[in-house]
C-alpha cells in the first residue's frame, strides 16, 4: 500500500509529461505546417488555412491552468520552437495582409466568390494576428497598445476606397467603355438624361470634350458617376458581408458612401465652379467677342514662343455643349445623392452643397429660358394669328396661343420642381428668376395683343377672343402663383408677381374699354330715339303715379327705353357667347358708363342752342330725367344680370 502512494503520483507525473510531450510536438508541427501555408497565402484557401492553424496556437498558449500561472507571453518565450523567426513570418504576413487588404477589390474580385471566401477567411487571420500580437507576442515585439483589428481594416478599407477612386478619376473613359461592354443589355441605362430638358434652353456654351480648358466636361461627370455607382454596389451586395465582421466599428455601405461623396462633392465643387464662371463669360459675350478674345491670347502666346498645343486648347472651349446638360447633370448628382448620401447618418439632418454648386449654372439655364419662351410665344402667337384665333376647345373661350405659352413656361417651372432643391435660399433664387421670364413672356403677349386689337376690335369674335386670352393669362399666373406656394416664397418675387397681375388688369381693362367704345355710335343713336320718344310723353295732371292715360310712369320709361334694350340684347346676346364671364362683367360696366354719358348728355342736358326751345319748355323736368335715368341703370342691371346667368338666347 505504501509502494502504492509512493508510485501513483509518479505514474501521473510521467503520463503529464508524455502529454506535454504529444502536444509541443503537434505545436511544432503546425508551426512548420503554418511555416510552409504562408508561403502560398494567396492560393485559394490557404488562408482558411492559416487562420485554423494560428487560432489554435493562439488557444495553446492562451490557455491557463490551475498548475501553471505563467501568461501566455511567458510560455510563449519559454519555448524553443524557432519563436524569433514566427514572430518575424507573422511580422511579414501581417504585412502582406494589409496590403491585400487595401486593394481588396482586385485582390479578392466580386465576379469570384470563390475569392470571397478568402476575403473573410484573410480578415479572421488578421484577426488572430492581432491577437497574438496582445497577448501572446507582447514582450517580444513591445507593442504597448497594438491596434484592435478592427482599427486596422478600417484604416486598409480607407486606403482601397481612396484609391479606387482615383483609379476611377484617372480612367474614366476606358473604364467606363468596358463597363458598356460588359454590360451591353445595360446600354440604354448608362446615361442619364431628363426628359423635362426638351423644352430647356439649348444654347451651347462651351466645350465638350473631356478637358475644355483644363475642364472636365459634364460627361465626364456622368461617367465618373456612373462608375462610383456600380463600386457602391458592389460594396453593398458583395464586400459588406464579409467586411462587416465588426459592426460597431465598420459598415462597408454606409462608410464607402460617405469617403467617396467626400472626394467627389470636392472633385466636383470646384470643377462646376470653373465651369460657372465659363458659362457666364460665354453667355455674357457674342460670339465674335469670344473669337476676337481667344485671337488675343493665341498672337500673345505665339509672341512669348508658346507650343501649338495652347492653341488647341484654347480653341477646344469653342467646341459647344448645352446648358441643359448642366441641368441634366444636376438631376444626376441630385438622384446620387437621394440613393447613397441621404440616408447616411451624418448626412440625415443637413442641408446638402451640391445645389448650390449648379446654382449658377441653373440661373444661367434660366436667363437663357426668356429667349427660348420669348421665340416660343412668337411662334404660338403668330400660328394662332393665322389660324384665325380659334377656341383651343369647345368647351373655353380662349385660342391655342394661351394654351402654347403656359405649356412652355409649366414645363420650365416643372424643371425647377423637379429639382427639388433641399437648399430654400437657392430655390428662392430660382423662382425669382423664373418670375422675370414669366413677367417678360406675359407682357410681350399683352403688348401683342394691344397693337392688333384694332385690327380685329370690328371682329366681336375675335376681339372678345383676344380680351379672354388675356384674361386668361391671369388666370393661369394665378395657377402658376399657388403652384409656387406663394406663402414661402421671397417677398421681392411675390412683388413681382403680384405687379404682373395689376399690369395684366389695366391691360383687361384698356382691351374692354377699345371694344366697346365701338359701341358707343349705336348707344347714342338709340338713346336720341329714348328722348323722343320720352318728349311725346305728357306729364301727369295729379301726384299719383299715373298719367292722363291710365298709363303708369314705370311702364312710359320702359317703354322710351326700349330702343336701348333692343339695342343692348342685339349686343350682348352675341357677346354673351365669345366673352368669359369675367371679361363680359368689364364689358357690362364700360357700356353702363357709356350709356349714363349719353343719356346725361343728349336727353337729361341737351345743349341747348334755339331760345325757342327753352321758351316752349322743352327740357325735361327734373322728376322726368331722375326717372329716365333710373330706368336705364335698372335697364343694364336686367340685362346684364340675363346675360350672365344665361337666359338671354339661352345662352349657358
Amino acid at each position: 500500500m505504501a509502494s502504492y502512494r509512493i508510485l501513483f503520483p509518479l505514474l501521473l507525473s510521467s503520463s503529464s509529461i508524455v502529454l506535454s510531450l504529444c502536444l509541443l510536438k503537434t505545436k511544432a508541427k503546425e508551426y512548420r505546417h503554418f511555416a510552409c501555408l504562408t508561403a502560398k497565402y494567396n492560393c485559394p484557401g490557404v488562408p482558411a488555412q492559416l487562420s485554423v492553424l494560428l487560432a489554435n496556437i493562439n488557444a495553446f498558449y492562451a490557455h491557463t491552468t490551475s498548475s501553471n500561472s505563467q501568461t501566455a507571453s511567458e510560455r510563449f518565450s519559454a519555448s524553443n520552437f524557432g519563436r524569433e523567426k514566427f514572430i518575424k513570418l507573422l511580422d511579414n504576413l501581417y504585412i502582406a495582409i494589409r496590403i491585400d487588404l487595401s486593394k481588396y477589390r482586385t485582390v479578392f474580385p466580386a465576379s469570384q466568390p470563390e475569392r470571397l471566401i478568402d476575403l473573410k477567411s484573410t480578415v479572421d487571420l488578421l484577426t488572430s494576428i492581432t491577437f497574438f500580437r496582445l497577448k501572446v507576442g507582447l514582450s517580444v515585439q513591445e507593442l504597448s497598445s497594438p491596434p484592435r483589428t478592427g482599427q486596422i481594416l478600417r484604416e486598409c478599407i480607407e486606403a482601397c476606397i481612396h484609391a479606387t477612386y482615383q483609379c476611377l478619376c484617372e480612367n474614366v473613359h476606358d473604364l467606363y467603355g468596358k463597363s458598356l461592354q460588359a454590360t451591353n443589355t445595360e446600354s440604354g441605362n448608362t446615361e442619364f438624361a431628363s426628359d423635362n430638358m426638351n423644352s430647356g434652353a439649348g444654347q451651347s456654351l462651351i466645350g465638350e470634350s473631356d478637358q475644355m480648358d483644363g475642364m472636365r466636361s459634364p460627361t465626364y461627370w456622368h461617367r465618373l458617376i456612373t462608375l462610383v455607382v456600380s463600386v457602391l454596389e458592389d460594396d453593398r451586395k458583395h464586400y459588406a458581408p464579409v467586411l462587416n465582421q465588426f459592426p460597431h466599428e465598420i459598415n462597408l455601405g454606409d462608410m464607402s458612401a460617405e469617403m467617396i461623396w467626400k472626394c467627389l462633392s470636392d472633385d466636383l465643387a470646384n470643377g462646376l465652379a470653373q465651369h460657372t464662371i465659363t458659362a457666364k463669360y460665354y453667355f455674357n459675350n457674342t460670339e465674335e467677342d469670344i473669337l476676337d478674345s481667344l485671337s488675343k491670347v493665341n498672337k500673345l502666346r505665339d509672341s512669348s514662343k508658346s507650343t501649338g498645343q495652347n492653341k488647341v486648347v484654347l480653341k477646344s472651349g469653342m467646341n459647344k455643349i448645352k446648358s441643359s446638360d448642366y441641368m441634366n447633370l444636376c438631376f444626376r448628382v441630385k438622384w446620387f445623392y437621394n440613393t447613397y448620401i441621404a440616408t447616411l447618418a451624418r448626412f440625415k439632418n443637413s442641408i446638402p452643397d451640391y445645389p448650390r454648386w449648379f446654382e449658377g449654372l441653373v440661373l444661367i439655364w434660366l436667363a437663357e429660358n426668356d429667349e427660348v419662351s420669348a421665340n416660343y410665344l412668337r411662334n404660338a402667337y403668330d400660328r394662332d394669328k393665322q389660324d384665325g384665333f380659334q377656341c383651343s376647345s369647345e368647351h373655353v373661350l380662349y385660342s391655342n396661343s394661351v394654351v402654347d405659352v403656359f405649356t412652355q413656361l409649366n414645363q420650365c417651372f416643372d424643371v425647377i420642381r423637379k429639382l427639388e432643391c433641399p437648399d430654400k435660399q437657392v430655390e428662392g433664387q430660382f423662382f425669382h428668376r423664373f418670375s422675370l421670364t414669366v413677367e417678360k413672356v406675359l407682357l410681350a403677349y399683352a403688348d401683342r395683343v394691344l397693337a392688333d386689337f384694332s385690327t380685329y376690335k370690328t371682329d366681336q369674335r375675335v376681339a372678345c377672343i383676344l380680351v379672354n386670352n388675356t384674361q386668361q393669362l391671369r388666370v393661369q399666373l394665378e395657377k402658376v402663383y399657388e403652384n409656387m406656394a406663394r406663402e414661402s416664397l421671397e417677398s421681392n418675387t411675390r412683388d413681382r408677381l403680384s405687379a404682373l397681375q395689376g399690369r395684366l388688369n389695366e391691360v383687361v381693362d384698356k382691351l374692354a374699354i377699345q371694344l366697346t367704345d365701338q359701341f358707343e355710335a349705336g348707344v347714342r343713336s338709340h338713346a336720341r330715339e329714348c328722348g323722343k320718344l320720352l318728349q311725346k310723353c305728357r306729364p301727369s295732371n295729379g301726384s299719383d303715379n299715373t298719367t292722363g292715360r291710365g298709363v303708369s310712369k314705370e311702364d312710359e320709361a320702359n317703354e322710351c327705353l326700349q330702343p336701348l334694350m333692343d339695342h343692348f340684347e342685339s349686343i350682348l346676346s352675341i357677346l354673351a357667347n365669345v366673352c368669359d364671364k369675367t371679361v363680359l362683367k368689364r364689358i357690362l360696366k364700360q357700356l353702363w358708363r357709356i350709356t349714363m354719358c349719353n343719356l346725361e348728355k343728349l336727353v337729361v342736358l341737351p345743349a341747348v342752342t334755339d331760345q325757342k326751345q327753352l321758351a316752349t319748355g322743352l327740357l325735361l323736368s327734373s322728376n322726368t330725367s331722375a326717372k329716365l335715368i333710373g330706368g336705364a341703370q335698372s335697364l343694364l342691371s336686367h340685362v346684364g344680370s340675363q346675360v350672365v346667368q344665361g337666359k338671354i338666347l339661352s345662352v349657358s
